[in-house]
């Protein structure tokens, strides 16, 4: 409907079931496809089509060079870096302490009732330890592998942007005005990124999970009650999302990063590049 409503001015093409929406008349430029010199002017002139959606969160959004302008809400996005780097380690030497002053037992290998401990609340809070331990670990894998599959689509879309401005910029003779603006382009973008933070993004949340998972075993080992269970699982869980883009904190709103335009660019660049190499192994 939306083609037909458009006509001629935006050509719609059909792949897996979803239609994408082309630019219309593109720039000059010898190679197929889209060359941006940021990735803020991409998603400004890009279509809205969902499509695959790439999944944000502060370190990719600082990677991509889409840092807030707001000084109050870039210094709370590096309090949340602050967070998850210090408070997993923090809580684990805290409940190792508390272990070791008591007579907890680290595991559920202990399952009599204390003397002056009521026999339902025992079993409840070691049944609900065990079934929060299950279920953070799980959590923690599969949340492991989202950030993965986000990564990876992540740094390939850097790539291929990068690739592309490179190939626009050889595609044209040196000395003329396109190929200065080629240049200044590729410049631009080089500029408007910081790699780094996608180095980064695995690290810390990597590392933050780990750790997250070995403080859930001591804390679950130290609790007293089953209201401490139920707490501390949750304050975790929410400690090792709390840079998502899902977070309840709302540092990144999909307005920061828009997934599923992120995702509809992906798969325009990787299908530009493949014309482009089908072009030139043709003319060879």
């Amino acid at each position: 409907q939306r083609a037909m409503e458009d006509g001629q001015n935006s050509p719609m093409v059909m792949r897996s079931g979803t239609y994408i929406e082309h630019d219309a008349p593109q720039e000059s430029c010898t190679t197929p496809g889209l060359t941006y010199p940021t990735m803020k002017q991409a998603l400004e002139k890009f279509g809205r089509t969902p499509v695959d959606p790439i999944e944000g969160n502060i370190y990719r959004y600082w990677a991509f060079g889409l840092a807030s302008p707001v000084l109050f809400v870039t210094s709370a996005q590096f309090a949340v870096l602050t967070i998850q780097v210090l408070a997993p380690i923090a809580i684990g030497i805290q409940a190792a302490r508390q272990l070791q002053g008591n007579t907890f037992t680290i595991g559920f290998g202990d399952w009599d009732p204390k003397e002056d401990e009521a026999s339902l609340d025992f079993y409840m809070k070691r049944i609900l330890a065990f079934l929060f331990l299950f279920c953070f670990v799980a959590n923690a894998h599969r949340l492991s592998q989202s950030d993965s599959e986000a990564w990876r689509k992540s740094y390939h879309l850097l790539k291929l942007m990068q690739e592309r401005l490179e190939m626009q910029k050889k595609s044209v003779s040196e000395d003329t005005r396109a190929y200065m603006k080629a240049n200044e382009n590729l410049l631009d973008f080089r500029k408007s990124v910081a790699p780094l933070w996608l180095k980064l993004d695995p690290i810390i949340n990597g590392t933050a999970m780990v750790v997250c998972c070995l403080d859930m075993l001591l804390l679950m080992s130290a609790a007293e009650s089953p209201k401490d269970v139920v707490f501390d699982a949750l304050a975790l869980t929410f400690l090792f999302t709390l840079d998502d883009l899902s977070s309840d904190l709302g540092l990144l709103s999909p307005t920061d990063w828009p997934s599923q335009d992120l995702g509809h660019f992906l798969a325009e660049q990787i299908e530009a590049m493949r014309t482009s190499y089908a072009q030139k192994y043709m003319e060879h």
